[in-house]
This record gives C-alpha cells, sequence and structure tokens, in this order.
C-alpha cells in the first residue's frame, strides 16, 4: 500500500512539471556525481559518477529483505542521444529512461550452513528517472530480475523506488552547440 502511495505522488509531480514546461535537460556532466537513497527490496544508499553525458558507474550499500547487508556495483547507460541532448522542448528530456548491468553481494551472517552464507549474484536492471531541473533532485523507480550465483537462492527480482540528490545541482547547457561533439558517445 506504501508504494503505491509513493508511486501515486511520484505519477502528481511528473504530470504537474509536465503541465508546467520545464527546460529540457541536455545530458550530465563528465565527472558529475549523485547520491540516492533507495527504498524496497533492497533498500540502499547509492553513489554514481558519470563517465560521459548518459553513462555512470555506481556503488550501492544497503539491506536486503532477506536480512542480509547487501552492496553492488553497476554500470548504467541513459536512453537519450545525441539530438535528445541539443532539442528545445522534449518530454522525454525530463522523464528519462536507463538499463544497466550489475554485480551484488552480501554476507548472510543468520545462516548457519557455510555454503549459504555468502550471497553473491548478477543483476540486470532498468529504471525511469524523473528530474525535477530547477532543483539537483530527481525521482527514480527502478527494477530487475538477480540471478544468484552463490547463496541459497537461484533466483530473485528488485524492485525500489529512490530518491537522487545531484552533488553540483542540474543545470542546462545555457548555449546550443553548432556542432556536436560525439567524444564520449
Amino acid at each position: 500500500m506504501k508504494i503505491q502511495k509513493i508511486f501515486l505522488i511520484f505519477l502528481c509531480a511528473l504530470f504537474t512539471r509536465v503541465a508546467a514546461g520545464a527546460v529540457p535537460f541536455r545530458g550530465f556532466q563528465r565527472g558529475q556525481s549523485s547520491i540516492a537513497i533507495f527504498a524496497g527490496q533492497p533498500t540502499f544508499v547509492r553513489y554514481s559518477k558519470f563517465l560521459n553525458w548518459k553513462r555512470s558507474w555506481s556503488f550501492d550499500a544497503g539491506w536486503h529483505f532477506d536480512k542480509y547487508p547487501y552492496f553492488a556495483g553497476n554500470y548504467t547507460f541513459y536512453f537519450y542521444d545525441v539530438r535528445d541532448r541539443y532539442k528545445n522542448q522534449d518530454f522525454f528530456n525530463k522523464l528519462m529512461f536507463y538499463s544497466g548491468p550489475g554485480v551484488f553481494l552480501g554476507p548472510d551472517f543468520s545462516e548457519k550452513d557455510n555454503d549459504k552464507k555468502i550471497k553473491v549474484g548478477v543483476r540486470l536492471f532498468g529504471g525511469t528517472e524523473y528530474i525535477f531541473l530547477k532543483t539537483n533532485l530527481s525521482l527514480k523507480a527502478e527494477l530487475g530480475p538477480a540471478l544468484f550465483i552463490e547463496g541459497d537462492k537461484f533466483f530473485g527480482f528488485q524492485a525500489m523506488i529512490g530518491l537522487t540528490y545531484y552533488i553540483g545541482g542540474i543545470s542546462p547547457k545555457e548555449k546550443v552547440r553548432k556542432s556536436i561533439d560525439i567524444e564520449n558517445f
């Protein structure tokens, strides 16, 4: 029930912002970083660093509902292209989609069986992020399957919603370049 209320608040904020006609988002800055708090299965804090305007790596640390600490490393790819980066007004420049692979591990201190003490796995995730452009904040929803390599499960599913703070802010570029730099495309 709580997830449904959070999702409803997210949708209301999204449509309010779209109706207001916000300034378009034109990509992240290379080296920009962010901190996010995610609630769900698992609950964690994420630190991200952008490699270029549409790719990032991140590290997660938190707690899994199966009662073990959760640590993960992820590579994220945002879905917008060079044309999106320079458009004047487009809905999808504020609501973005992303996906990527990740690895995770967590020691299960409550488990007596030595074969199940460490949970290790890989995951694929996808999500959506809504950026509030006049602030340093965004709202994310993320989900995906997780395949356990070591531990008692074989397959799991992760679903989270989170709030992200961009260190240094999110600002659209003031001037549109005449030539498109695809150095880090």
